[in-house]
């Protein structure tokens, strides 16, 4: 997405970017903190052209950014160095002939003519008799170093043709970076040797601390398996009252049963309550009940005879 034209830019690499964030998404959020970006571009697959999780952005200016926010995350960026650029066109270095407004030059004798040279060959760079599209044209081979001192050194360009101008090349820049040890004052190396015998001693502590702390996973074990036993008790404890108040219900629906029936036979036979006895009329002696059944007459009907 091309937003800005501008010929100074800083590119820069983002990675681990989603494939379905939306670029025009991604440009709206980087322009609301004040970052100017002329381009921004998801890269893709060579083969089948699937775009992966790498975008890069082209910001206007010469600029030094070590992130960006996308959304609620922070991205770390990286500058972005192409490789070397050669234009086909006017043969110089660092673009190509989309944006080369020159006239075109011939690369064997740097003529600006239309047909073709069969005459001696002479390099539009070097005046050696080679191609001037040549790779091993010593002057693309410098322009190449400086290129590789900025990518892996991370380093102006200016500060890397500097470099190369002085005999500092890529290889021996590298041989040196790779090769020299640094300087160490003594009041940092009595630091670091403090912060070693803190370090040992921490050690030391937790190697002490290595038998509690099993002791507390042996114990936590047994909680744990205490908390279970106690779980599948609970468990059948509730299905040991589920069962009993089964039984209860059930023996409900019985009573109930025998209650509507008892119902229905009162109801067919004509049963009815009554009134308890006055236990009141009862309250004679013995003797008195037997002159009561003396006084009364008895007819014994005729006599035999």
């Amino acid at each position: 997405v091309r937003l800005i034209d501008s010929n100074i830019v800083t590119k820069y690499i983002i990675r681990d970017v989603e494939t379905d964030f939306i670029l025009e998404d991604i440009a709206i959020e980087i322009a609301s903190q004040d970052i100017l970006v002329s381009k921004i571009g998801r890269f893709k697959k060579k083969r089948t052209s699937e775009p992966i999780s790498i975008i890069l952005i082209d910001e206007i200016g010469k600029t030094n950014r070590s992130e960006i926010k996308i959304g609620r995350v922070i991205f770390r960026v990286s500058r972005f160095i192409e490789n070397l650029k050669v234009c086909f066109k006017c043969l110089k270095f660092g673009h190509t002939q989309i944006r080369c407004n020159k006239d075109k030059r011939c690369s064997k004798c740097v003529g600006t003519h239309n047909h073709e040279y069969t005459g001696p060959i002479k390099c539009f760079h070097c005046n050696e008799p080679h191609d001037a599209l040549d790779k091993n044209c010593t002057i693309f081979i410098r322009e190449q170093e400086i290129i590789n001192l900025v990518r892996n050194h991370d380093i102006s360009f200016a500060e890397a043709r500097k470099r190369v101008a002085t005999g500092q090349s890529f290889a021996a820049v590298a041989r040196n970076t790779s090769t020299s040890k640094p300087v160490v004052s003594s009041g940092v190396q009595d630091q670091l040797s403090d912060l070693l015998l803190v370090i040992k001693s921490l050690q030391d502590q937790i190697t002490n601390l290595d038998p509690q702390i099993s002791n507390l996973r042996e114990v936590n074990k047994k909680i744990l398996d205490r908390c279970i036993q106690t779980q599948e008790h609970l468990d059948h404890q509730i299905v040991e009252n589920k069962n009993l108040q089964a039984l209860i219900d059930s023996q409900n629906k019985a009573i109930e049963s025998l209650t509507n029936r008892l119902t229905v036979l009162e109801s067919n036979y004509g049963f009815r309550s009554s009134d308890s006895p006055d236990l009141g009329l009862f309250n004679q002696s013995l003797d008195e009940l037997n002159n009561f059944s003396s006084a009364i007459p008895v007819d014994t009907g005729p006599g035999i005879g």
